[in-house]
């Protein structure tokens, strides 16, 4: 099972190429949605892409399900941020970034990403499998 981070989504969106290869990606795996990535993306939205997000997102987790960190993710995210610290970030996107991990960590989930240096990091601190997004032009 996989889960995309919210660069995925944006590069779909930005690149017809990447948007096919990522449909088969899709259709090929299950690939569950994170509420973290949900909210990321609906908060870099405008108001009239919103509907359509939400509508796209809705039937992927109708396939596949969806990811939210639950109480333990929270502590886990937290203790990781508190090992890196002070050499992390302190932006709420790394924020974000722990809990996603957390999250798929806990679920056993192949996180799909293109932020691999953050994630490589953090996985020193958190189990979580992540993997670069399929290539541009090939599935």
């Amino acid at each position: 099972m996989f889960a995309l981070d919210t660069n995925v989504y944006v590069d779909v969106e930005n690149d017809a190429k990447f948007a096919s290869a990522g449909s088969v990606f899709v259709a090929q795996n299950a690939v569950i949605v994170s509420s973290v990535v949900v909210a990321e993306l609906l908060l870099a939205v405008d108001s009239r892409s919103r509907s359509r997000l939400l509508r796209n997102l809705r039937n992927q987790i109708d396939v596949a399900g969806s990811l939210t960190p639950n109480a333990d993710d929270w502590q886990t995210a937290a203790l990781a941020w508190t090992s890196m610290a002070p050499r992390t970030s302190q932006r709420r996107s790394f924020w974000n970034d722990l809990l996603l991990a957390a999250s798929c960590a806990r679920m056993g989930v192949t996180l799909i990403t293109s932020n691999a240096s953050d994630f490589t990091r953090i996985a020193k601190h958190i189990p979580v499998r992540h993997e670069r997004p399929w290539r541009r032009g090939s599935a």
